[in-house]
């Protein structure tokens, strides 16, 4: 899923070249997307802890193109257009190429 996401990223128009993950783990969650996203050139930011407290305008602040939705529950409180940056979620991302894999 992680994987899939960064591609989306890589994918969005227009590029996306910095990005955030929102999580209760912000910081875990960060490295993981690193991993993935640093390959394709995109910048993965990480909160600090005071940061936490507002990850989303603080990531926006840092100048993220981009926030992921990287806990399941998020998707439940934060859609697209909630903020002034594209809203990524990890899970419907893996839906749609599930679909696409199924159809092809």
């Amino acid at each position: 899923m992680i994987s899939l996401t960064a591609q989306a990223l890589s994918e969005h128009q227009p590029p996306v070249v910095r990005a955030g993950p929102l999580a209760s783990g912000a910081i875990y969650a960060s490295e993981l997307y690193q991993q993935h996203c640093t390959p394709l050139r995109i910048e993965i930011l990480t909160p600090d802890q005071a940061g936490q407290q507002a990850v989303a305008g603080e990531l926006v602040v840092q100048g993220a193109q981009a926030a992921i939705l990287a806990c399941t529950e998020l998707p439940l409180v934060l859609r697209q257009g909630d903020l002034p940056v594209p809203v990524i979620d990890p899970t419907q991302v893996l839906a749609q190429a599930v679909v696409e894999w199924v159809w092809t």
